[in-house]
C-alpha cells in the first residue's frame, strides 16, 4: 500500500524538556491543544489517546527532552492502513526550543491534510499555551517576526490598510440680493424706523426770561 511523509519544524517559547513532559502528561496534552487526552504511561509500549479518542497509538522510542517516537492512528484512516509513525525531536534554541515533527507512513492522499492540521491543531495552539505559561513566569515571549525568523519563514510586510478620508462639507453662503441702485434723477427714498422703536429726545432750546430793572 502506498504511503505518504510529512516534516515540519517550529520554535516553541519553552524548553525541550517541559516540551517532552507535556507531551506524555494527559492533562498538560488535553490543556496545550484545547482538547481531552490521555496516557496511560510514560514508558515505552504505553497506550495514549487524544484529541478526545480521535487519535490513539502507544510509545515506542523515548529519549527524555530530546525525541519521542509513537504509533499514531486516527479515525480517518482505512481500515486495512497500518500504524503510522511520528517522530518528535525537540532542540534548545534561544528563547525556547526549535521542534521538527516527522510523520511517515501516512495513508496515501492523507499527506497535506495531516500537514495543515498539524500546524492549526497542534503548533499554534502549543505555541500560545507556552507562551502564556512563560508569560505567567515573567519570562520574555519572542514576537511574531522573531518567531517568523526562526522557523525559517519570510518576513511578514503587511501593508498598512489605506483608509479615505472623508472630506470636509463645505456650505456656501448665502449670496445676497444685490442692492437696487435709484435711477439717475431719482431721490432714494428715507429709511423709515420701525414702529416702537425708541426715539430718541427732541432738545428743545430754553428761553431766557427778560430780567426787569431794579426800582
Amino acid at each position: 500500500m502506498a504511503t505518504e511523509s510529512i516534516e515540519l519544524s517550529r520554535f516553541l517559547p519553552a524548553t525541550p524538556d517541559r516540551i517532552y513532559l507535556a507531551w506524555l502528561n494527559g492533562r498538560d496534552h488535553g490543556a496545550m491543544t484545547g482538547s481531552k487526552a490521555s496516557v496511560a504511561s510514560t514508558e515505552v509500549g504505553g497506550a495514549f489517546t487524544a484529541w478526545d479518542g480521535y487519535i490513539d497509538g502507544v510509545h515506542v522510542a523515548l529519549e527524555p527532552g530530546r525525541r519521542i517516537v509513537q504509533t499514531w492512528r486516527s479515525d480517518d484512516f482505512p481500515a486495512d492502513a497500518p500504524e503510522s509513525y511520528l517522530e518528535l525531536l525537540l532542540e534548545p534554541a534561544p528563547g525556547g526550543s526549535q521542534v521538527t515533527l516527522r510523520h511517515r507512513e501516512l495513508p496515501a492522499g492523507q499527506g497535506p491534510g495531516v500537514l495543515a492540521g498539524w500546524d492549526e491543531f497542534y503548533f499554534t495552539p502549543m505555541e500560545r499555551f507556552f507562551a502564556a505559561e512563560a508569560r505567567r513566569r515573567g519570562l520574555a515571549v519572542p514576537g511574531a517576526r522573531a518567531r517568523r525568523a526562526k522557523a525559517g519563514l519570510p518576513r511578514a510586510t503587511p501593508k498598512a490598510p489605506t483608509r479615505e478620508r472623508a472630506k470636509p462639507v463645505t456650505r456656501a453662503a448665502p449670496k445676497k440680493a444685490p442692492r437696487k441702485r435709484p435711477k439717475s434723477g431719482a431721490r432714494e427714498a428715507p429709511r423709515m424706523a420701525p414702529r416702537g422703536s425708541p426715539r430718541k429726545p427732541v432738545r428743545r432750546p430754553v428761553r431766557k426770561s427778560a430780567r426787569r430793572p431794579r426800582r
